[in-house]
């Protein structure tokens, strides 16, 4: 689900080559339904990395799964502000917006991703199309 993102190569966050391995587990754990043990790696790559774009959109994702909003947009929120053309955090981002059924914002983020070039994911075409006939 999560996983290192182009933008948490570049912009603020400074991640290890330790970090991104952990990320990469953290991800594989994730998609095998452990979210507590991804959230653990999250949380761990954190403390070294605050500011990694790929934990905070890693983490967001494992609290939309606990149904923790909240805790998911300040995760994803922070991913945005800091790497604002992260495809993976806007997805995201859009991602959260439209299962809390907040369309405008999902709208927004998906036009953002779209306009940084990613037009080939289907998850968000997918999902915008839903969107769209929801609106």
């Amino acid at each position: 689900m999560a996983g290192k993102s182009k933008g948490a190569q570049k912009g603020s966050s400074k991640e290890t080559l330790l970090d991104s391995v952990l990320l990469y587990g953290a991800s594989f754990l994730d998609q095998m339904g452990k979210i507590d043990n991804a959230l653990s790696i999250y949380n761990t790559v954190l403390k070294s990395s605050p500011n990694s774009v790929g934990a905070l959109t890693g983490r967001a994702i494992v609290s939309l799964l606990d149904l923790e909003d909240e805790k998911a947009f300040k995760d994803l929120n922070k991913a945005v502000a800091m790497a604002p053309r992260d495809k993976v955090a806007l997805r995201t981002r859009g991602l959260a917006h439209l299962i809390t059924g907040n369309f405008d914002s999902a709208n927004k983020d998906f036009q953002k991703q779209f306009e940084s070039g990613d037009w080939d994911s289907l998850t968000v075409l997918f999902a915008y199309s839903l969107l769209l006939k929801r609106s």
